[in-house]
Parts: C-alpha cells; structure tokens; sequence
C-alpha cells in the first residue's frame, strides 16, 4: 500500500513538467529546421536540474527521519520493518525522479545542441497571450507568432516572387504635394536583370509631397534627391531639439522592432547595440562639415548625408554596431563580423533593410555601409531582401538618388 502510494507521489510530481515536454515537442513539430530556441532550452533544462536534485534529497531526508525517529522511539520488530521499508522506497523513488528527468533533460539539450537560436518565439515569453495562440485543432503552435508557420504549424515557405506589372514613374512637384504620371509599362521577376540593373520595381507607384516629405506609397524617402524640412524629427522628439532619450528618438514601430531584433541575436549569441541612432538637422550638418573639412567635398558626398539628407533624422534608421568595443564600429572593419553577417540575413524579419548593400553605390549614392538600416516595415523587408540579394528603395521605387 505504502509502495502504490510513492509511486502515485512520483507519477504525480512528473505530471507537474508534463507541460513542458509537450510545449518542447511543440516547438519542435513547428520548426523542421531544428532552431530550437536556447533560452527555452535553458529555462526547462534548469528547472529539471532543480527538480531531479531537490525532490530525490528531500524524499530521502524524509524517509531517513521516518525510519531515524521509529528506531530511536520503538523496539518493534513490524515497525522497525515498515521505517525501512519506508526508507527503501523513498530511495527508490528518488532515484527513479533523477534518473527521469536526467533523460528528459539530455533530449532537450540534444535537441536544443549548438544551433542556438530562437524560433522567433521572444514574444512567447514576454506576450502569454500570443504564446496561448490556438488553431482550429487547438494546438499550441509558437510558429503562429509571426507567421513562419500556418495554423497547422506546416512552416509557410517564403513564396517565390512572381512576375509583377510595373510602371516606370516620373514626378511632378507642387507647392505642398507630388502627383506622379507613368510612362509605359513592362515586367519583371525580383532577381532578374532589366534595362538600367533594376532587380525589382513595385507595382503603381505614387510619389507624394507633404509638408516638404517626400513618400513612395506611403514611405519615407530620404535620399540625394529627395530631403527632408530643417525642422523635421519623428513625432515623439518634435520640440526637445537633440534626443537624449533614445527610445524617444525613434518612430515607436522602429523601437520596438529594434528591441525585439536585438533580443532574438542575442539568443542567438549576436549582442549589439545602437552606435548612431536619430540626428537632428543641425547634428548632420556639424557631422557633414567636420568631413568636408578633412576629405573634401567630393569625397564626403559618398560617406555622408548632407544636412535634410540624412535618414537617421527620419527616426527609422540606425547603424548598428557590436557590444564588443575591440570590434569596428560604424567603419568597414564591421563588414565581416558575425554581428553583421547576422544582421544581413535576419534583419528583413524584423521591417529592417539593409538601406546600403555592396556595388549598389551608383544607386544609393553612398559605399557599402554593412551597419546602415532603415525601417520600412516587414511586408516590404522581406521583398527588398530578395533572399540575400538586396534591392535598394531606389530601385524598387525607380527612383535616382544623386544631388541637384
């Protein structure tokens, strides 16, 4: 009767981590690249330690104190032999719960093993609600999270780009607002070559003025042609002159894309940090004519903004540099670093593009900078990074970016 009893106790104690090997299968089943995300891992891997430990130390404290206080108080043959038995199965008990989660625990480091990264499931423990995200077959499938994965938890292959209609724009400026007219029409497959190296080109495009900004269905275009007003700043800095409070000198979308980008690398072992975030007007200036004053005009025009010609005054750009101060930062000695290789391949998950890429200077009208990325939300992320190969706003848009 005693042995039923321990055996219930343990079968009862292992119910209580049930929920988390069936959340772990659960991120397996939904990630067929095996990311299983570390921190999950870390978590359920030190809470089985806890347990396998605690609970076998205290059922036999538990079991050698029953059988310490029977042979202390009592002479009894049938009681001496019930503490014993007592103590036996609470030993037996404890080794079984060890020996149980020890399995447990090495599946999960198995599964987890050296590939690091998360699932995109940093929301899971910070949002309960989007983690409890259900299907119609109520199955928990973190993948719904940022819609990597469909409401079976299939994981939803990013779909090729198909031929897309576009129109070749031409813009035509008033006092406070742009209207565009188009000129023929052709198509082209994302990826492929066209007249002029265009790799992409969206469909309709409308080029409007307001308020002396300028937008390309609806985004922020800041270039060699295109500048923005000396008052300008993101809403949430309007007025206080120079930032000092970073969160508040980016748009709220930027930030929070940001903060979650930053913690997804860092699961992943990639740490980085802000190096240059929002600039006002009269910042870019200074930094503008400090250059002039050392490489000269010509050679500052492909290493720096001129003043209202500079996206960081958007509130949607940053360079981002390593935590690691023996790394380069803001400089090309960050091409090769693992912080930016991460960033090149992730960033587009999370609205970013790389706003710069390598031998797109004719287009950009600036050097590669492995650092620089705008915020564009990441409908449009995803199709400028056209699997590696990026595309830049000038050319999805068809728009020039060189100064008048």
């Amino acid at each position: 009767m005693k042995k039923s009893k321990n055996i219930k106790k343990v079968l009862l104690i292992t119910s209580l981590f049930i929920p988390h090997i069936v959340r772990a299968t659960d991120y397996i089943v939904c990630d067929n690249d095996k990311k299983f995300p570390y921190i999950f891992a870390q978590i359920t891997s030190t809470a089985m330690t806890i347990v396998k430990i605690l609970i076998p130390i205290l059922l036999v404290i538990t079991g050698m104190i029953s059988f310490f206080k029977v042979t202390i108080s009592s002479n009894v043959e049938d009681e001496m032999k019930k503490a014993k038995t007592k103590l036996i199965n609470s030993i037996i008990a404890a080794v079984v719960i060890f020996f149980t989660f020890s399995i447990v625990n090495f599946v999960v480091t198995l599964v987890a093993g050296s590939n690091n990264k998360f699932m995109s499931c940093v929301e899971c423990f910070v949002n309960v609600e989007k983690c409890n995200k259900v299907s119609e077959e109520k199955k928990i499938c973190t993948g719904l999270i940022n819609g990597e994965f469909d409401e079976n938890c299939k994981p939803i292959n990013q779909e090729e780009h198909s031929t897309q209609e576009f129109k070749r724009t031409t813009v035509v400026k008033t006092d406070k607002k742009a209207t565009t007219t188009t000129t023929g029409t052709g198509s082209v497959v994302a990826g492929t070559s066209v007249t002029g190296g265009v790799t992409a080109k969206a469909k309709d495009v409308k080029i409007t003025t307001t308020d002396g900004v300028t937008y390309a269905n609806g985004i922020i275009i800041v270039n060699k042609t295109y500048s923005l007003p000396s008052t300008y700043a993101p809403a949430s800095a309007r007025g206080t002159g120079e930032c000092n409070e970073e969160s508040k000198c980016f748009t709220s979308q930027t930030w929070n894309e940001y903060n979650s980008m930053k913690l997804n690398a860092k699961s992943a072992g990639i740490n980085i940090k802000i190096g240059s975030g929002f600039r006002s007007y009269d910042t870019q200036n200074a930094i503008y004519n400090n250059y002039v004053s050392i490489y000269g005009k010509e050679t500052t025009d492909t290493l720096s903004a001129r003043p209202g010609n500079s996206e960081h005054q958007t509130g949607m750009a940053m360079d981002i540099c390593s935590t690691d101060s023996n790394k380069a930062c803001i400089e090309d000695g960050f091409n090769d670093t693992d912080e930016a290789k991460w960033l090149n391949d992730n960033a587009y998950k999370y609205g970013f593009i790389l706003r710069y890429p390598e031998g797109k200077q004719g287009i950009t009208g600036y050097k590669y900078e492995s650092w620089h990325y705008r915020y564009v939300g990441k409908e449009l992320a995803k199709t400028l990074y056209n699997n590696g190969n990026w595309i830049t706003l000038e050319e999805y848009f068809g728009l020039t970016s060189r100064y008048q």
